[in-house]
């Protein structure tokens, strides 16, 4: 079609014609493919950014949990695993993928976060891990 259109057997023939409304229509749908792409992006960017919470932010409501011996510090909330996936879904999560019973994802920031609906503690757990670090919130019902 591309070499019908741009160096044609018979310049002005119907084939001609053809060919190049062909090539015409593909790069007008590229184009308007590329735009709504583009728009869509731009509008989910920008209704991201206005419901990110901070992790301070989850954390208001939350009290401090019990001390461990390693690097996790662990907070208590309430609400159950209603509550930790709409933290998680709050904290602008993105390539989130499911996991067994849960799911995992990247914050804005890099770090990588996950919520499941059981944990070693018997309870839903939202998980920040930074490096060997972590900031666990458990909640309870």
């Amino acid at each position: 079609m591309f070499k019908g259109a741009f160096k044609p057997e018979k310049p002005g023939s119907f084939d001609h014609f053809m060919d190049s409304l062909g090539v015409a229509t593909l790069l007008s749908s590229v184009v308007s493919g590329a735009t709504k792409v583009r728009s869509k992006n731009k509008n989910a960017s920008t209704s991201v950014k206005s419901t990110v919470k901070s992790i301070d932010e989850i954390l208001d409501d939350a009290t401090p949990g019990r001390v461990t011996k390693g690097r996790a510090i662990q907070y208590v909330k309430t609400g159950g695993y209603a509550q930790a996936l709409d933290d998680f879904a709050d904290m602008g999560v993105i390539n989130v993928r499911d996991i067994p019973y849960g799911k995992v994802g990247t914050l804005p920031d890099g770090r990588t976060v996950n919520v499941r609906a059981k944990s070693s503690y018997s309870t839903p757990t939202l998980e920040i891990q930074d490096g060997k670090s972590s900031i666990k919130i458990r909640y309870e019902d």
